[in-house]
């Protein structure tokens, strides 16, 4: 009599796995039609100037555990019911909560606490350990951060105020600053609420964390990366605003965020990546981790 094919591996035999995969079909469908309104409206919000940052944010999430794939394919999928149900039901528990209190943050929340509940209950133990750091990561694509650090807000108003009355000095424009507003000889500007880049700060070192991980440099060259993504954006801030005031010298009647809305407050996200992705290359070479 032949032999039975081999029922044990990383995974299980390819055809169980593709039943899994199989069944986890209408779990997708399913929790996609539940948190549908959410997950639309953080996706919208990832296209608007102060949450831009977000795609990239879900990128760096997805590439995280990419990375790990040939970790993954050596663990074993043993679904742990008890705690993955009792994560899960606790994510769905505070959504319904969320929804009728009208709390999209709690919402959004609660769709990563979902992700983790769902991953624990039909993967197990071994693979959410290894998979939820990326998948918490998430939680820097929708604004908890800028939320706890409210109170810092008109003390990044006040910075990107006397900055940019700093850089416009420096090119010799007249100018006078009371607290958050700038007078220029044509136009007096607002460091607004809005305006203080608190997300994009945030957002910097979200992403200035894993590129310093993926960075083949040494322990004091990832230092400085990190150091970079979390004191950059004030400083871009304040050169956003002055950049303002002299695009609206040179272009009186023009709209003040510059063509293409270039001085919008995303400036400080895409210019300050930009400027990490150079510092990671200067480290690469200059301090390589050999």
């Amino acid at each position: 009599m032949q032999a039975q094919a081999q029922t044990t591996g990383p995974l299980g035999p390819a055809p169980l796995r593709r039943i899994f995969f199989w069944q986890l079909f209408p779990v997708a469908i399913l929790f996609v039609w539940v948190f549908w309104p959410t997950i639309s409206y953080t996706v919208s919000e990832w296209f608007t100037s102060l949450s831009s940052h977000g795609p990239l944010i879900f990128l760096a999430s997805i590439y995280m555990i990419w990375v790990k794939r040939h970790e993954l394919q050596k663990l074993t999928v043993a679904p742990g019911i008890v705690v993955g149900a009792t994560l899960t039901a606790i994510g769905c528990s505070l959504f319904l909560i969320a929804t009728v209190s009208n709390t999209i943050l709690l919402e959004q929340l609660t769709l990563i606490i979902t992700i983790l509940g769902l991953v624990w209950l039909l993967f197990g133990r071994s693979i959410f350990k290894a998979i939820w750091v990326p998948l918490s990561y998430l939680v820097f694509a929708v604004p908890l951060f800028s939320e706890l650090l409210k109170p810092l807000v008109i003390h990044l108003q006040l910075a990107s105020a006397a900055l940019a009355a700093l850089f416009l000095k420096a090119i010799d424009m007249p100018v006078f600053r009371s607290g958050i507003l700038i007078g220029l000889p044509h136009i007096s500007l607002k460091v607004a609420r809005g305006c203080s880049g608190i997300n994009h700060i945030v957002a910097l070192f979200a992403i200035g964390v894993p590129l310093a991980l993926f960075t083949k440099t040494t322990k004091v060259g990832r230092a400085i990366i990190i150091l970079a993504s979390l004191g950059i954006g004030i400083p871009l801030n304040g050169l956003r605003i002055a950049l303002i005031g002299i695009w609206t010298y040179i272009n009186p009647g023009s709209d003040p965020h510059g063509p293409m809305d270039l001085f919008l407050v995303s400036f400080v996200f895409t210019v300050g990546f930009v400027f990490l992705l150079f510092v990671s290359s200067l480290t690469k070479r200059f301090l390589p981790n050999t």
